[in-house]
């Protein structure tokens, strides 16, 4: 499997490391400037002439800057590793390190040189007797030294090897057990699915009380909890972190536990497919109006679309058994702005695998309730739930969605025997 880098993961770490840093850099001119005077343009090294620091001082802020070099390092390329299913090769987790390294070179530079000290220049900063000295308000001197000079390059090189040849280094025991975690993806982050399902069954509540009343929905959230729990070993491992439909499977065992407790007391599936329908409308618009405008806008906008089309070739690798594949469909004029088309279904395979086939259908409806709270219309013509050779999903924006509740298969005997098995485009 190749090993990928995530730029997220980048500018997460590097802002940790750049904010340990500055605290530790500030705190240790305010206790004494004289520490960092090798640091300061030449003007105020030559009127300081040589300083004698104390040898304590300078060894404790040393190894402080060092611990936090190497710890926020290593934990960056071993969150990398498992983002990549136990798997980090020495080029990714070097590049990793040493954008991380050149991402607080440019913190550096512009907050703590020119914004701090040569902008804001707190007095602390100032040591005495230098006062005036044209060096602290010298920007180019900070810019020449950060980015100019060779030794901030190589140090980022030989950092970032460092750091790359430290990853590397794990007992043979942990190795094993990290290719384990790929497959324990959904146990250990059972405390944020448990959270995620219950900002959604809180949704579900308020329908269910509307529909059942007060005690059956309390008894409908309860046990649902119980049956999630009970499916989190069970999801497939699509990839976790990095597959966005992750967050799609996780979401179906929780209309599955639904499903099981709804059924366990005597009431039928169109009723669950009522209820999630609801659901889901009730819990996207939770958000503000305005924040699902600019969700329905990132995801018509040319950029994932762009994003779109460079997992389908991913998806279409079959790596993990459980996953979706898909295409890219480019849009048709004024008929719609662009779409995908699905010809394997996560939630299809995980429905069918725990018998709970005849949900999937409403399943599907859910689409249309969360696109269209985005400010987009959707238009499908078939999907895998109905027994076709796949979804076609089609989006529009700012139109009507195209289907919905109730679903054209209800209310008819003859569409009832026609309505599909299972599935879901989710």
């Amino acid at each position: 499997m190749e090993c990928r880098l995530s730029i997220k993961r980048i500018l997460v770490d590097g802002t940790i490391l750049s904010v340990l840093l500055s605290l530790l850099i500030y705190g240790s001119l305010y206790v004494d400037p004289l520490m960092w005077v090798g640091d300061y343009p030449p003007d105020i090294q030559a009127a300081m002439g040589v300083v004698d620091v104390p040898l304590s001082r300078a060894v404790i802020v040393g190894v402080l800057f060092l611990g936090v070099i190497v710890g926020v390092v290593l934990r960056s390329n071993a969150k990398l590793r498992r983002q990549n299913e136990g798997k980090l090769s020495f080029l990714t987790a070097f590049i990793n390190s040493a954008l991380i390294f050149l991402f607080f070179a440019a913190w550096d530079l512009l907050v703590l040189d020119w914004l701090i000290f040569v902008t804001i220049q707190p007095g602390f900063v100032v040591i005495p007797g230098t006062e005036g000295l044209a060096g602290y308000k010298d920007y180019w001197f900070h810019f020449e030294v950060s980015f100019l000079g060779w030794t901030q390059w190589v140090s980022i090189l030989v950092g970032g090897l460092t750091m790359a040849g430290l990853s590397m280094i794990r007992p043979s025991g942990r190795r094993r057990s990290e290719e384990q975690k790929a497959s324990e993806y959904y146990v250990r982050n059972r405390a944020k699915l448990l959270k995620e399902h219950n900002r959604l069954v809180s949704a579900g509540r308020e329908i269910a009380v509307a529909q059942y009343g007060g005690a059956f929905a309390d008894t409908l959230v309860r046990e649902s909890l119980a049956e999630f729990e009970k499916l989190i070993p069970e999801l497939p491992y699509i990839g976790g972190e990095q597959n966005a439909l992750t967050d799609n499977l996780v979401f179906s065992a929780s209309a599955l536990a639904f499903y099981r407790v709804i059924k366990r007391h005597g009431r039928t599936v169109q009723e669950t497919g009522e209820v999630l329908y609801r659901t889901v409308e009730a819990w996207v618009r939770r958000y503000p109006r305005w924040l699902r405008r600019v969700m329905g806008w990132y995801y018509m906008s040319r950029l994932n679309q762009w994003r779109s089309r460079q997992k389908v070739a991913v998806s279409q690798e079959r790596r993990y058994p459980g996953d979706w594949v898909r295409g890219h469909v480019e849009g048709a004029g004024d008929t719609f702005d662009w779409g995908m088309d699905y010809t394997e279904c996560g939630i299809v395979k995980f429905l069918h695998s725990q018998g709970a086939d005849e949900l999937a259908p409403y399943l599907c409806l859910t689409d249309y309730a969360l696109l269209g709270a985005l400010g987009i219309g959707l238009k499908r013509t078939m999907t895998l739930a109905e027994g076709c050779e796949k979804c076609d999903f089609r989006f529009k924006k700012g139109t009507a969605a195209c289907g919905g509740w109730p679903p054209p298969w209800l209310g008819s005997e003859q569409e009832e025997e026609r309505k599909p098995s299972g599935g879901s485009t989710s």
